[in-house]
């Protein structure tokens, strides 16, 4: 699974990937499916940031590579 600290979030996300695997891109959606944020972890870490501060507080889920992680804003 997916791992993300803090939950909820208001400036960044942090993001680990279970050990093997360093998925190159990631993406960000509202619970309406939109497309919020997008990007690649640098050189295919396994630990990475995702920045949020500026997403309106909310549910959202995040999807990198196999793998899916819910998580809130909240500012």
């Amino acid at each position: 699974p997916v791992g993300i600290s803090p939950n909820p979030a208001a400036e960044a996300l942090t993001v680990e990937l279970p050990e093997g695997s360093a998925a190159g891109n990631w993406q960000v959606f509202n619970t309406t499916g939109e497309l919020v944020a997008k990007g690649t972890n640098p050189a295919g870490e396994r630990i990475f940031k995702v920045t949020t501060a500026h997403l309106p507080n909310g549910l959202y889920l995040l999807k990198v590579g196999f793998g899916t992680a819910k998580f809130v804003v909240s500012h």
